[in-house]
């Protein structure tokens, strides 16, 4: 909230991501049926673990930094930016003419010793530690006192530009090289190879080279380097086509398994956690990781003492992929799933006969009823800004929401909330002002605020759509829902949960509290869309996914969580994964969001 928003001139687009050998080449040859008989150089650079950040140049002078939000949008730094000590506040002139305008990209990041030093002053004075550079960096770069940003010696590596005037490079090879001459940091390893042979030679040598850096890397970042050639190879919904990074298998460490502990989620599912002795893995100190559910434990055989092999999967969250058997002793112990709840003692149950998931059916679980507030206050369901992680925990602390219908009678307790840290009077009438206009929210934001298994936005949507109350969807029956277009498993989810005496008496407070669910006009039955079916996924430039969601259903097109050969269209945005990857498998057409908007005639 401290920062002003900025708007890129040229969006930050993300790196298509290439992880074996085949797929270098595979990415090359989707270049040569573009531009067919060219001969492609490239340029090779380490992938900085950082975080992406734009500097603008205006005659020399640098006049603005922005963070690259959503790619479109970031926010302000420039203030922060300035106490990089390694970011010029003037280009140098000298043999490269200073542009009229310059806008360069890059990454900024902690150089391993001095994020290691950050944390050795914080054991003294007895702080929390850091677990993770880059996080770390991104939380510095939002700080709102750039003295203290000062103290914390980040560093930023120039690997792009955006918008320019009178910086005229015809190579990446040379705007790396300008750049240098123009005072701004690029990193030493930036070298130009002949051709994809000569990307794989790269890639292979720096694989244990990095480890040996100053910085963490997770990759190779290949572009073509003749420019002119960029805007003929055009760009993805995501990404340009002429530029890939390659990414390094996931790395693995050996740790010890100390204990297991139990985490309760939203909907009152209990997952497994395993304990570690602490590790280094991926550039951070590992002590926990996800042991995903209890038929997984039983099937890999996981037991309390073993020494297990860790990976980051997409070098974010650690879970434990195997035990090493042969280094048992014999003392290890089975790790078996608990009969009751290790937040609230209520009895564990499934919801149905062979289900994995094991839950706590009490709405009045600490962990659950926070975690579901929290999921309630989102802006994906009830959208009640102000609403985040650590004012729940004083509210349940305070026992100002025994249950997730308690939040929408706060303003009967306005006095005991003005007792809140950080919590003025202006804080306190905002909140409940969100608080009010939420309880007239849609159903289907409702519904996903509700936490039912597998109901998710568009699900919650269709459901929306045939049903107009709550209490309407409580009396219908798993076939009754069934016979109205909602898949099986769906069905029976919803039909189980409003069945549930509990969920009827939580139904019946939040009703009691004032919800109020407004009800969306019906879908067309024609329109511009019908007949269509759409994925929409990644996140989008200009409107949320839920909106475009509903671009599409009123102009009578359907919408559908999962890419199959049936979808029409995928709808993708950044950061799209899997589902980018299954639609080009299926030859799905992939669209943006401007052609999208071009499709319904919005101009």
């Amino acid at each position: 909230a401290g920062f002003a928003n900025v708007t890129h001139r040229v969006p930050m687009m993300s790196i298509e991501k290439v992880t074996t050998i085949e797929g270098l080449a595979d990415w090359e040859k989707g270049l040569a049926r573009i531009l067919p008989g060219t001969s492609f150089s490239y340029v090779c650079e380490p992938k900085v673990d950082g975080v992406a950040c734009s500097l603008r140049y205006e005659r020399g002078v640098l006049v603005l930094a922005a963070t690259r939000g959503d790619g479109v949008r970031g926010d302000d730094i420039t203030a922060n930016a300035r106490t990089v000590r390694n970011v010029p506040l003037k280009l140098r002139e000298g043999k490269v003419p200073v542009p009229e305008v310059l806008e360069v990209r890059g990454e900024v990041y902690f150089e391993r010793a001095d994020f290691e030093k950050l944390n050795q002053e914080r054991e003294a004075a007895g702080e929390d530690l850091f677990q993770n550079a880059r996080n770390t960096a991104a939380g510095t770069l939002k700080q709102l006192d750039p003295a203290l940003v000062a103290t914390r010696k980040l560093k930023f590596v120039s690997y792009g530009a955006g918008e320019t005037k009178g910086f005229l490079v015809e190579t990446v090879a040379a705007f790396v090289s300008s750049c240098r001459e123009l005072g701004l940091p690029t990193n030493p390893l930036s070298t130009r190879v002949a051709g994809i042979e000569g990307v794989v030679e790269y890639v292979k040598d720096f694989e244990e080279r990095r480890k040996t850096l100053a910085y963490e890397t997770d990759g190779v970042v290949v572009k073509v380097d003749d420019r002119s050639l960029h805007a003929e190879l055009g760009t993805t919904a995501k990404a340009p086509r002429w530029m890939a990074a390659f990414k390094y298998e996931a790395e693995k460490a050996v740790s010890r398994l100390l204990s297991v502990s139990y985490q309760v989620g939203r909907t009152g599912a209990v997952t497994p956690v395993a304990n570690l002795e602490p590790v280094r893995l991926a550039g951070t100190t590992v002590k926990r990781a996800s042991l995903h559910n209890f038929e997984e434990v039983a099937r890999k055989d996981i037991r309390e003492g073993d020494w297990v092999l860790v990976e980051k999967a997409g070098e974010i969250i650690p879970y434990v992929l195997e035990s090493l058997k042969e280094k048992r002793t014999g003392k290890e112990k089975k790790i078996a799933a608990p009969e009751r709840c290790p937040e609230c003692d209520s009895p564990l149950e499934r919801r149905k006969e062979g289900e994995v998931i094991i839950r706590c059916p009490s709405y009045e679980c600490p962990e659950k009823v926070k975690g579901l507030a929290i999921a309630l206050a989102s802006r994906r369901a009830m959208d009640i800004e102000g609403l985040g992680p650590k004012l729940v925990d004083q509210l349940y602390e305070e026992e100002l929401i025994e249950t997730i219908a308690d939040i929408f009678t706060l303003d009967k307790k306005r006095d005991r909330l003005l007792g809140l840290e950080r919590m003025g009077e202006k804080s306190a009438d905002s909140l409940l002002s969100q608080i009010e206009a939420a309880k007239t929210r849609p159903l289907d934001r409702v519904l996903v605020a509700l936490g039912i298994p597998h109901v998710g936005e568009t699900i919650a949507a269709a459901v929306a759509q045939r049903y107009s109350s709550l209490e309407e969807i409580g009396k219908a029956s798993a076939e009754d829902l069934q016979a109205k277009g909602l898949g099986q498993v769906v069905s029976e989810n919803i039909a189980l949960w409003f069945s549930d005496k509990r969920n009827k008496e939580l139904v019946a407070r939040l009703r009691a509290a004032g919800l109020k669910p407004s009800v969306k006009p019906a879908a067309p039955s024609s329109g511009k869309l019908t007949g269509k079916t759409f994925v929409v996924t990644g996140t989008l430039p200009k409107r949320s996914r839920e909106d475009v969601k509903d671009l599409i259903v009123g102009a009578g097109g359907k919408v559908t969580d999962s890419v199959s050969k049936n979808t029409s269209y995928l709808v993708a945005g950044e950061k799209a994964g899997s589902k980018l990857e299954r639609a080009q498998a299926l030859n799905v057409p992939v669209i943006s969001e401007g052609e999208l908007e071009k499709m319904l005639g919005i101009e």
